[in-house]
């Protein structure tokens, strides 16, 4: 089974729906107390084109908190984001992406070129880097997962910049060859 008899063009509004869920506990938002710096300097272009693009504000907390991300924002961002007119590649390739990197103001500033891919996989593993250099880390795990995201997250990067102003018709040719 291919991804086009997984994700039909009527299924493109519930995966946006699902998007929300990132949008509303953004990894973007959080800071970790002794690098807050260090990631306030990465995170703030896609701070900026983010409340620009979308008309929203986007909370920085440190530590631990919840970000009230209001319904009235999360209602603009899915409507700004089906207006993208998204077809059913890039829907799933931006759902990878938000999947694991638990943003979902990551993926797109990644894929309207406000950040590139390194920036991106920086901004992703800033915390977790500290945790490893401060704590230490599980020999094996963690470059097995490293591998994994950076993996995922390239291929989608692919498959979305593949998809872009295509039809969908035009995306299953070049899936089914």
């Amino acid at each position: 089974m291919c991804i086009r008899d997984r994700v039909s063009p009527q299924a493109i509004a519930p995966r946006i729906d699902y998007l929300m869920s990132f949008y509303q506990n953004d990894n973007c938002y959080f800071r970790a107390e002794k690098i807050q710096e260090e990631q306030d300097a990465m995170i703030e272009p896609v701070r900026t084109w983010f409340e620009s693009r979308f008309s929203v504000s986007v909370p920085r907390i440190v530590g631990i908190g919840h970000p009230n991300i209001s319904p009235l924002s999360v209602a603009k961002v899915r409507d700004a984001i089906i207006a993208m007119n998204l077809n059913q590649y890039q829907v799933v390739a931006l759902c990878v992406v938000a999947q694991f990197t638990s943003s979902l103001l990551l993926p797109l500033a990644l894929f309207n070129d406000i950040i590139n891919l390194e920036t991106a996989l920086k901004i992703n593993k800033a915390e977790e880097g500290h945790n490893i250099s401060t704590q230490g880390e599980i020999k094996g795990y963690h470059d097995i997962r490293e591998v994994d995201v950076v993996s995922k997250i390239c291929a989608a990067t692919v498959a979305y910049r593949m998809a872009a102003n295509k039809t969908s018709a035009e995306c299953a040719v070049v899936v089914t060859g």
